[in-house]
């Protein structure tokens, strides 16, 4: 199964997040959901970059 590199922009900040997965939508929907620890308070999230 391939795996991705994505890169979210907070819309609350403006700041950036990037990490992996091999579901980059499920993963998105994970962080705007609250449920990472280190970006919760920075929700909503849009996705910038998957490679």
């Amino acid at each position: 199964m391939p795996h991705y590199v994505y890169i979210l922009q907070s819309k609350k900040d403006n700041k950036y997040y990037i990490g992996e997965s091999a579901d980059v939508t499920a993963r998105l929907a994970y962080h705007n959901a609250g449920k990472q620890r280190s970006t919760k308070n920075r929700i909503p999230f849009v996705i910038v970059l998957v490679e």
